[in-house]
């Protein structure tokens, strides 16, 4: 396999995976980058916009109008910070804890699915190939 079909063969993973998740989270109404900011939320503390910005590489106008769409719906709120009023701290709510919950028991199931005829040995051969591929990536 040259680099050309391993690179296609991850792009159609990742496509397939991310249509996958839309489709079993539709009914919860949020979509792929929400529940990644939910979850980047649950995992990291001290969470500013710009945040979600470098993490997920994505534009300031973009990543601003998925944050206003889910502050309307109730899963994050903008926090003045103590020490800089100025700086707006993003925070899940209850209902966005609630929503984390739900989503992470659906990806937990898809992910079930895609690995389960594969042997301790290939994951842990495909976490070393990704690992080092996006070592590569970040030096860009």
């Amino acid at each position: 396999m040259n680099n050309y079909e391993i690179f296609k063969s991850f792009t159609t993973f990742s496509k397939k995976v991310k249509r996958e998740m839309d489709l079993r989270t539709v009914d919860l109404g949020i979509n792929g980058l929400q529940s990644c900011i939910i979850r980047y939320l649950v995992n990291n503390e001290k969470v500013y916009q710009k945040d979600f910005e470098e993490s997920f590489n994505v534009r300031k106008s973009s990543i601003s109008s998925v944050l206003d769409n889910m502050e309307k719906s109730n899963l994050i709120a903008r926090v003045s910070d103590e020490s800089d009023l100025r700086k707006k701290q993003i925070v899940l709510t209850e209902e966005g804890k609630s929503m984390h919950l739900k989503v992470a028991k659906i990806l937990n199931e898809l992910l079930d699915e895609i690995f389960i005829d594969l042997t301790k040995e290939d994951v842990e051969n495909f976490k070393v190939f990704f690992s080092k591929i996006e070592q590569k990536i970040e030096r860009f």
